[in-house]
């Protein structure tokens, strides 16, 4: 992968979780000035799964090839999660639902690494067996 084409994957994977926040804050309710003032703190949780990725493409440039579909995966999860939280979870409930969100997406980006590199492997062995 291009040193340019992880940039703007890391970008847009630590943008979306800003937007997320910044329409919930601008369409809640109470001084706007108040809320905006958990917005870094906010982004930093929602953010942390796909920052520990794009951290681990930063200094490891040899997985720079592996993290592209992580943080699409992750932003997915981050989408699907938020609508899980605004549409079934009671308004009460909703800080404690969001305790669930880190563990969801640890094992979305463990899962997809350990698919992934059995497929690599079992492919590599394929193609080395074939004499290729």
């Amino acid at each position: 992968m291009k040193p340019f084409s992880f940039a703007i994957q890391a970008t847009v994977a630590l943008i979306a979780p800003l937007l997320f926040i910044l329409g919930g804050e601008l369409l809640g309710t109470g001084p706007l000035l108040e809320r905006l003032q958990y917005v870094p703190l906010n982004w930093l949780y929602m953010a942390a799964p796909q920052l520990l990725v794009v951290l681990v493409g930063a200094s490891l440039p040899s997985w720079r090839r592996f993290v592209g579909w992580p943080l699409l995966l992750l932003t997915l999860v981050l989408v699907g999660f938020t609508a899980w939280v605004h549409g079934f979870v009671p308004a009460n409930e909703s800080g404690l639902a969001w305790v669930f969100y880190l563990p969801l997406a640890l094992a979305v980006v463990v899962t997809y690494m350990v698919v992934k590199f059995i497929w690599y492997d079992f492919h590599r062995d394929v193609h080395i067996s074939d004499g290729g």
